[in-house]
């Protein structure tokens, strides 16, 4: 993994906190963060498709 795709997830579990955590709302976690790393990396300009998120997040979201 490039330390670019790590920026990307980290990101993508920042805005998982904000969102919901500190409110305390239980969303689909998975389809959750896999779509913001797929919008996160598509505005850094970075080609990734929507399956690539969601296995990117399927292997660190256990």
């Amino acid at each position: 993994m490039t330390a670019r795709t790590n920026r990307n997830l980290l990101i993508a579990f920042k805005r998982y906190k904000q969102r919901y955590v500190v409110s305390g709302k239980k969303p689909n976690f998975k389809k959750l963060l896999a779509n913001d790393l797929y919008h996160t990396t598509r505005l850094e300009g970075e080609k990734i498709t929507k399956k690539e998120a969601k296995d990117l997040i399927n292997k660190f979201a256990v």
